[in-house]
Parts: C-alpha cells; structure tokens; sequence
C-alpha cells in the first residue's frame, strides 16, 4: 500500500484491546510514529490485566481437578484437558499482560512518539440498562464473578478503566480520553461506544498532521 517512511497517505488506526498494544509498540517503538497520524485505542491493557492472575489459579485448580478425577476414571478429564490447552495456547499473550511484565515496562518508558492517541475506556460501573444481547445476559448473570478480578475497580470486564488510561505522562499532544457505558466487547456496537468512536475519528480528520520534521 505504500506506507513507507514520508509516505503522503492519512493513516490512522483504530484498535481493541491488546490491538491497542500492538499499535503503541508499532507507533512507540519501529518507527510506527513517521507513517501513522493518530492511533485510537479502545479497551487497551495499557497496563495489564488482572486475568493473568486468574489464568494462573484456573490452572492449578484444574490441575488438582484432572488429578482427582484420574482416579475415579470420569468424562470430564478430556473436557479439562482441553481447558487446559486453550489456556497454553494464549499463555504467552496472558504473561504479557500480567502489569509487571517486561512488555509493560518497555512501554511505559518508551519516549514520548508526538503523534495524538485517543483512549476510551469501557465502564460497566455507567451502565444503566439492562443488556439486551445473549452475550450481555450472560455477563450479567455471571457478573459476580466477572467482577471478582478487579476488587471493585471501575472495569470494561477485561481491563480496569484505571489500567485502559494509563498512557505515560507528559505526551504532546496529551491523549484524549473519554469513559462510555459499555463493556469490553461491544466498544463497536453500544451507543456510546459508537458515539465515542465517531467524534475520535472526526477529530482525526479534521486535526492538522504532526510536524515530521
């Protein structure tokens, strides 16, 4: 597409949960910040995620589980086994949200990249009605233990709204940040999602392109 360094294309990019991390290290750290204009993130561990945390003790306790079950011969070994497999398979993307992990501080002391962020943080804490979606009913009935990683904090489910704006002091321009009643998968369908999505990339449109030189 020809994106290259002094490429005379607009980009901007718009991106959901680790998308978001992905995109800083892009912006922050190989240069992303001479070809992209302005990055919107929507739901980003900014700085990590207490499930991590509870991958860990899921772990152990289905182990202890399989471990029990072995004896008594019962079906749901292969089902816990399974579990288990799947939780390998995003291990690795699970340890890097753990808040003290090596990626984490590498972007938290990565030097200020001068291109605007937009940050808009879910808060299940805002919303009112009740949900209308299978998806949205099932949260909610399970919203206790949903809730149990973030010890009453401000939350999206996935990530605490505290977590979601931390973007390193001092940035010029400074991120626009902006919390809406919605909940970490539905950022592109809720109201206020949408709401908030749409005057960011409006904003993005309209704003003068960073001085390159």
């Amino acid at each position: 597409m020809g994106l290259g360094l002094g490429h005379d294309k607009t980009l901007h990019i718009i991106a959901h949960s680790m998308g978001g991390l992905v995109a800083r290290w892009f912006v922050e750290q190989e240069g992303g910040n001479e070809m992209v204009q302005h990055l919107m993130m929507l739901g980003t561990p900014n700085a990590g995620s207490p499930w991590p945390h509870v991958q860990a003790g899921l772990t152990t306790l289905a182990s202890l589980i399989i471990n029990n079950l072995v004896s008594l011969a019962f079906p749901p070994i292969k089902l816990l086994g399974i579990l288990l497999e799947k939780i390998e398979d995003i291990d690795v993307a699970l340890d890097e949200m753990e808040p003290s992990s090596d990626f984490l501080q590498e972007l938290s002391a990565i030097v200020d990249p001068g291109i605007p962020y937009t940050v808009i943080a879910g808060n299940t804490s805002l919303i009112n009605s009740p949900p209308d979606s299978p998806v949205g009913k099932l949260i909610a009935s399970l919203k206790n233990l949903v809730e149990l990683p973030f010890y009453g904090e401000p939350n999206d489910i996935a990530v605490t709204v505290k977590s979601i704006k931390a973007i390193p002091a001092g940035r010029n321009p400074a991120p626009v940040i902006t919390e809406v009643d919605c909940d970490h998968l539905v950022y592109f369908t809720n109201p206020s999602g949408k709401q908030a999505l749409g005057t960011a990339v409006q904003q993005a449109l309209t704003e003068e392109l960073p001085n390159r030189a």
